[in-house]
């Protein structure tokens, strides 16, 4: 909102649309640059905050994993495959079954492709009691192109939205563990 006044602009967000007040048309070339600066910025602050909300989420997901899954030793950044430790997750919880779960948070087109990829490999591979599990952000994810959603919905990966569906994702990943629910 700073960053707006700052250039003399304001945010619709009816319109989700970004404009000045009107201006005499003498007063635009200057104004121009002004607002030009602006879009730059806000360019600049969309290229920089997707890396930001990746790890924000991510942080999501530990808390979460910590809050709900006591005495289940998960690892962070690490393979679920220890043949292949080219394949990282960003959480590999491992359960007395024997049942291993790979989570991405799948919240940017690299993530969910990698999630996709580890299930590739564990098929590969012939890895048994590996599941993989695309934990997005919300039911509409933003960012992943539809034809990865196609692929990642045809393949096993599992998926689940976080966003106002906690308790969900708790009971399918408790099922997915073999763990009692």
């Amino acid at each position: 909102e700073e960053l707006l006044r700052s250039h003399g602009a304001q945010f619709d967000e009816t319109e989700v649309l970004v404009h000045t007040d009107y201006l005499p048309e003498t007063d635009a070339p200057a104004l121009f640059l002004r607002f030009l600066s602006l879009v730059m910025r806000l360019g600049d602050l969309k290229f920089l905050s997707s890396g930001r909300l990746l790890h924000i989420f991510k942080n999501d997901i530990r808390d979460f994993i910590e809050k709900n899954f006591r005495g289940i030793s998960f690892e962070e950044d690490a393979s679920p495959i220890r043949e292949s430790e080219n394949y990282i997750a960003d959480f590999v919880l491992r359960s007395v079954t024997g049942r291993t779960l790979a989570l991405y948070a799948a919240s940017s087109e690299s993530k969910a492709l990698e999630a996709l990829l580890l299930w590739q490999e564990s098929l590969t591979r012939d890895v048994k009691d590996l599941s993989v599990l695309a934990i997005f952000e919300s039911s509409k994810p933003v960012g992943i192109n539809n034809r990865t959603m196609a692929r990642i919905m045809n393949s096993d990966v599992q998926m689940a939205a976080f966003a106002d569906a906690e308790a969900d994702v708790v009971l399918k990943m408790r099922r997915t563990l073999e763990l009692n629910t």
